[in-house]
């Protein structure tokens, strides 16, 4: 298969409307192209400072090709081969919707959560009429491109790290193996970055075992036994104003049962009396074995951390981040200022205030126990082309909710 070709038929690919707000001004943006997007990349060396030595337009097209090469010679089927190489292609999309330079150094923070909202909102049926890709695999590249940070691939011996790539369905699992083989080799590392570096001759020693860990289903009870993350689930939704987080809550109670479930909702009208409560409710879904379900702004993410219980640092802790990709209706228009400025490159929030929400959360996670540190962080869009994903995290979660629930009532792990 010709990757030049295939390049090209990415980048006629006309994009759907783009809903953007700027200065409480909302609009869609019409007669974009993929090659819009890559022109943007392709502008500015948006990995300056960085351990990168190469520009992030040469990092996409040479991890797309290294890809791609390893899904053949994995025996991928030709769509998968396709998917590999989009995986490859995309998988850093976000990074100049995240930029931040602090000191001498430069960090895409979120850059995985921003570029899977980026492709959720970019999915059309021109894709599928170019690539033979339907909706759901669209979904398993914004997954992938949502978890795919380098840190996932590296520590593979990391229990979590393990746990949380098997929880997830193995269309995706198949991109991120070969994510991981071309987003390492396509990165040229500074002198000072040479601890990044890694040779194809490292990665083929240990791809086997890679593949047995992770390609196997999760043994759910051993991690929450070694991990001792026994103490519930908390699921943060995050996402502007009026972009489906209550929705979503109202689906997952029908999914899942609205028993199971204790809704903490919370808005800019939290006040710091309010917090002493808003903890012991929290601690007091844990102890009955609840899900907890913590709903707030994404301008509140700081703030959110002082309601959780220290006893949180043992839950098994999901975020999910909520954007929307539709003009607000005439009845709903004097909402646009509650949800904020928001644009192509970043669907959540401005470069400004992305900057602001980051500076104030970064010298927040301070080990993987961390109450700010969760386990496992999605996205979901207006398109929902992820949709197979979380139908397949909803029976993980419940899993985990039944063995929480009996050792609650057979001991008190309080």
């Amino acid at each position: 298969m010709n990757l030049d070709e295939l390049f090209n038929k990415l980048l006629n690919i006309k994009l759907p409307s783009q809903f953007v707000i700027d200065c409480n001004e909302q609009k869609y943006i019409d007669n974009l192209k993929f090659q819009d997007i890559f022109d943007y990349i392709k502008s500015k060396n948006w990995h300056n400072l960085s351990p990168h030595s190469e520009t992030l337009y040469d990092h996409l097209i040479n991890a797309g090709r290294l890809s791609y090469e390893k899904a053949v010679e994995l025996g991928y089927n030709e769509k998968e081969c396709v998917k590999g190489w989009l995986t490859g292609i995309l998988h850093d999309i976000g990074k100049p919707g995240t930029s931040l330079i602090k000191s001498k150094n430069v960090s895409f923070k979120g850059h995985g959560i921003v570029g899977s909202a980026m492709l959720d909102n970019f999915w059309s049926e021109n894709i599928q009429i170019c690539f033979g890709i339907n909706k759901e695999d669209w979904g398993d590249i914004c997954t992938c491109t949502c978890v795919h940070m380098c840190g996932y691939f590296r520590d593979q011996k990391s229990i979590d790290h393990m746990f949380n790539f098997q929880i997830l369905p193995k269309s995706v699992k198949k991109m991120l193996i070969t994510l991981r083989y071309g987003d390492q080799l396509a990165l040229v590392p500074h002198k000072r970055g040479t601890k990044f570096a890694t040779t194809k001759e490292e990665l083929d020693i240990k791809e086997n075992e890679f593949i047995e860990n992770y390609l196997c289903e999760p043994n759910i009870d051993e991690y929450l036994n070694i991990t001792n993350k026994n103490k519930g689930i908390v699921i943060q939704l995050l996402g502007t104003s009026y972009s489906g987080k209550t929705s979503f809550v109202h689906k997952l109670k029908k999914k899942l049962g609205s028993e199971k479930i204790l809704h903490i909702s919370i808005d800019e009208n939290i006040v710091k009396e309010t917090y002493e409560d808003l903890i012991y409710k929290c601690l007091f879904g844990l102890k009955e074995g609840k899900i907890i379900i913590i709903d707030s702004l994404i301008t509140m993410y700081s703030k959110v951390l002082y309601i959780l219980p220290d006893i949180v640092k043992y839950s098994y802790k999901i975020n999910i981040w909520f954007h929307r990709n539709k003009l607000f209706t005439e009845n709903s228009i004097s909402n646009i200022e509650l949800h904020g400025n928001c644009n192509i490159f970043n669907p959540y929030i401005s470069d400004l205030n992305w900057s602001m929400l980051i500076s104030k959360t970064e010298n927040r996670i301070i080990d993987n126990n961390h109450i700010s540190k969760p386990d496992l962080t999605l996205t979901i869009g207006w398109n929902f082309c992820n949709e197979h994903v979380f139908d397949y995290l909803y029976k993980i979660i419940n899993y985990i909710y039944e063995y929480n629930k009996k050792n609650i009532e057979n001991k008190n792990i309080f």
